[in-house]
């Protein structure tokens, strides 16, 4: 789920108007920072010009205090917003960037070879020209021993040049982090307040403890192979359900999850979430074709959430692959179930007039499933009343087609 953005000032270019941004950028101050957002063609990051005079090595140390890195420009439009910012905040003034040349690398020549992004970005997109009175890259001697960082100065508007790393100039700070894996650049959250950062090092403090991010509050985690989340509580999510209480939150790390009983995931009567780190892509439940993948069976309501699973290879005769039993009505989200058997998502009670749970099945895709030879359907649901919401259903078989309704 993505949480708020900062209402910090946000300065944004679409790829129609980015020719016109630069005459309506608004002035910030010098040390606020602004972010490129994804909504406007941007890459999320967040930008921030710094005045000083200072060489590239002092400006390396003092952005990666603050979690950040000197800015790479990747592509023609970034280069345009990077531009606007620092006309924005002092036009008349010449800057350090993340480029610098790698005299050991095998590409390695002069002037134009070996040129790297600190991050380890591709260098692909360059825009040298001419600047300082001369075609660049030039490797000049007159700039020092070594022409060896990427600056830009301020009457090329934005033409690249080579200068030595002694050089001392301003900078541009770029924010590109995101040690959480949610797909939200750290530095954001700082700011909006998602996550603390106490120690001002532009890294969220639970980043640095080694502690899960992704659901505050989660109390137990789940690692399969402890690659990921070396100190996670268990490597099997049915253990850390087994050991957790009403109310707990179970957070999933990336991985493949087996299990040996009739279910992968059998939470019985209890009323506990089960939520992915990173999503369905890479977080997977596979029953091998041997068995179900989950099972509810007690009164569970809609603040039950399982989240951002994969199930895959689940169910066989006479076992669901997802089984919402008795009363049980969970919230079922961002989830895939692909190449399952049986009643593929069966819910509701055994008789009419028994108490009944309404899950909601959200955003979820059903994918090349195949009904076992007694579970004809793709969905089943006995006397309840579900929410299916943004739902996706492709390539899936069904053995008949049926239904009924009762008034009572």
């Amino acid at each position: 789920m993505r949480l708020p953005r900062s209402n910090k000032t946000c300065i944004v270019f679409s790829r129609a108007s980015i020719a016109l941004a630069m005459l309506v950028l608004p002035t910030v101050a010098l040390a606020d920072a602004v972010q490129w957002t994804e909504a406007e063609g941007g890459n999320g990051h967040w930008y921030s010009y710094r005045l000083g005079d200072l060489n590239n090595a002092a400006w390396t140390a003092l952005a990666e205090a603050e979690g950040a890195h000197l800015v790479t420009i990747t592509s023609e439009a970034e280069g345009v917003f990077v531009e606007a910012v620092h006309d924005a905040a002092a036009p008349q003034s010449a800057y350090h960037t993340g480029g610098f040349q790698d005299t050991s690398a095998p590409d390695y020549a002069e002037p134009d070879g070996g040129w790297r992004w600190v991050t380890g970005e591709p260098w692909q997109y360059t825009n040298w020209g001419y600047s300082d009175g001369a075609d660049q890259p030039d490797n000049l001697p007159d700039w020092g021993e070594g022409a060896n960082i990427m600056g830009i100065r301020w009457q090329e508007n934005g033409i690249w040049l080579d200068m030595s790393e002694t050089t001392e100039w301003a900078a541009m700070f770029e924010w590109s982090a995101d040690c959480n894996g949610d797909g939200i650049v750290d530095y954001g959250q700082i700011l909006d307040g998602t996550y603390a950062d106490n120690d001002g090092n532009g890294v969220p403090d639970c980043c640095d403890a080694g502690e899960p991010c992704d659901v505050p509050g989660a109390d137990l985690t789940v690692d399969d192979d402890l690659l990921d989340y070396p100190d996670a509580d268990f490597t099997s999510i049915q253990d850390a359900v087994d050991a957790a209480m009403d109310g707990d939150t179970v957070l999933v790390y990336p991985g493949t999850y087996l299990e040996t009983g009739a279910w992968v995931i059998n939470l019985g009567v209890k009323s506990v979430s089960i939520i992915s780190s990173a999503g369905a892509d890479v977080t997977i439940v596979d029953g091998e074709d041997a068995r179900g993948g989950l099972f509810l069976e007690g009164s569970q309501g809609l603040d039950t959430v399982i989240q951002g699973f994969t199930f895959t290879r689940c169910g066989v005769e006479g076992i669901h692959a997802i089984f919402f039993w008795r009363a049980s009505g969970p919230t079922l989200s961002d989830c895939v179930i692909r190449d399952c058997a049986g009643s593929v998502l069966h819910a509701g009670p055994q008789h009419l007039g028994d108490q009944v749970g309404n899950p909601h099945i959200i955003n979820c895709e059903f994918i090349d499933n195949t009904p076992a030879v007694h579970g004809g359907d793709v969905m089943g649901f006995n006397y309840n009343s579900p929410v299916i919401e943004d739902c996706i259903f492709r390539g899936n078989e069904a053995r008949f087609l049926h239904g009924s309704y009762w008034s009572n």
